[in-house]
C-alpha cells in the first residue's frame, strides 16, 4: 500500500552543491605495487562432459516406473524423459528428513526479554508476530531447528514457518 502525501525526493544539480577549498593540504599517497589479478588466477580446469556412448537406455516400463515414482515423491508432474539416462535410477536417493522428522513447536513458552539477552544478540533476527496488542518473538536460530510453531497470538491460533 502506497503512503497517499508522500513527496517524492528530487535531486539537486551538482552547481547547487556545496563546495569546499582544500587548498595545499594533500598528502600524496605512498606507491603501490600493481599486479594483474590474471596472474593469481587458478589454472584451468577439465570437467569432463558425459558422451552419447555413455547414456543408457531403459525400457519404457521401467521409465514409467521411475517416472511415476518421482512424481508421487514430489507431487509434482514434468515432461522428462525417462528412458535415457547417464545413471541407474537404482543409485538415486531421496534427501533430507522424512515425513514428521522435524518436529514443530507445539505450545511453546517464552521468556522475558531480559532472559532473552542472556543467549540472543542485538542484532540477531527474528520473526514478529503482533495481533490485538500480543506481540511474541520467534528467533530465527530456534526456527532453522524446528521449521514450524504452532502458537496462539492475540486469541488468534497462528503457524510460524521459516
Amino acid at each position: 500500500m502506497a503512503p497517499t502525501d508522500a513527496v517524492a525526493p528530487t535531486l539537486a544539480p551538482a552547481t547547487a552543491l556545496p563546495t569546499a577549498e582544500l587548498g595545499n593540504t594533500a598528502t600524496p599517497l605512498p606507491t603501490v605495487r600493481v599486479e594483474s589479478a590474471a596472474t593469481m588466477l587458478p589454472t584451468a580446469t577439465s570437467i569432463t562432459v558425459a558422451t552419447e556412448g555413455l547414456v543408457m537406455t531403459v525400457d519404457a516400463e521401467q521409465a514409467e516406473r521411475t517416472r511415476s515414482k518421482y512424481e508421487n515423491l514430489l507431487r509434482a508432474s514434468w515432461a522428462t524423459d525417462f528412458t535415457r539416462t547417464t545413471i541407474s535410477f537404482d543409485e538415486i536417493m531421496t534427501g533430507g528428513p522424512p515425513k514428521d522428522g522435524i518436529p514443530a513447536i507445539d505450545n511453546p513458552t517464552f521468556e522475558s526479554v531480559a532472559d532473552a539477552d542472556e543467549w540472543l544478540d542485538d542484532l540477531e533476527a527474528v520473526q514478529v508476530v503482533d495481533l490485538n496488542g500480543d506481540a511474541r518473538a520467534y528467533p530465527v536460530q530456534v526456527m532453522v531447528w524446528h521449521e514450524l510453531v504452532n502458537d496462539a497470538v492475540g486469541g488468534e491460533p497462528v503457524v510460524i514457518t521459516y
